[in-house]
């Protein structure tokens, strides 16, 4: 039992001390009176009367399951704030593993065509001396013509409102893979070229960009 003032008792409460005198004239609140103004009371009796609405022993187990909820509830929407982190940078590095194969592959064909290259020439050079000649239209050599596949992408970025310097960055950071060579496209001299998988990179590295200008050819899917 603690010896307590009216005052003294509705602060550990958190009412009014005009309640608490209700409380004891009521016999809400059992209390032995001292002297000086004091009481005897005892301290679970004001723990009680500390729950909102002095809440039943059911109302009791019914508020501390909720003071257990509102934590379990915070844990889950930040584990799930992780979970869809997580499976953002999944994303990410799923495209980058794409990249990087597609430009695998880009090596793979480049050493297999020298071989065979190679080849070629050591074959040329035992069966005859004799130079083979180039087929052309007009002044215009065939394997100098720009493939079909193949845009320029000096050109493609032009279109779709990309600098220069941005597509040279993704290249540096080998996220844009071209193609390299030296071809003519009617008028124009083309030295880096993309195909159509490189078309669909180039549209997912900067489709977000400001600025950046849709084409017909737009997402421009690759199969």
């Amino acid at each position: 039992m603690e010896e307590l003032t009216t005052a003294e008792i509705a602060a550990r409460v958190g009412k009014t001390e005009r309640t608490v005198q209700r409380w004891l004239k009521s016999g809400k609140l059992p209390a032995l009176p001292l002297a000086s103004k004091r009481y005897g009371v005892n301290p679970k009796d004001l723990e009680h009367l500390k729950l909102p609405e002095h809440l039943t022993e059911s109302g009791e187990i019914a508020l501390e399951v909720m003071q257990i909820q509102y934590p379990i509830e915070e844990k889950y929407e930040h584990l799930q704030f992780t979970i869809d982190d997580l499976m953002e940078r999944l994303h990410d590095a799923e495209e980058k593993i794409e990249r990087l194969q597609y430009r695998l592959d880009q090596i793979l064909r480049e050493v297999r065509e020298n071989a065979a290259n190679k080849k070629k020439t050591s074959a040329r050079r035992v069966s005859s001396t004799k130079k083979r000649k180039r087929l052309k239209i007009g002044d215009i050599y065939l394997d100098s013509i720009l493939p079909l596949d193949l845009v320029s992408l000096s050109v493609f970025a032009e279109q779709h409102g990309v600098p220069w310097s941005a597509v040279t960055r993704a290249i540096k950071d080998y996220e844009l893979f071209p193609e390299r060579g030296t071809w003519k496209d009617g008028w124009r001299t083309v030295k880096v070229a993309i195909d159509e998988r490189g078309c669909k990179t180039f549209y997912e590295l900067f489709h977000g960009r400001p600025g950046f200008t849709r084409c017909n050819g737009c997402p421009h899917t690759w199969r």
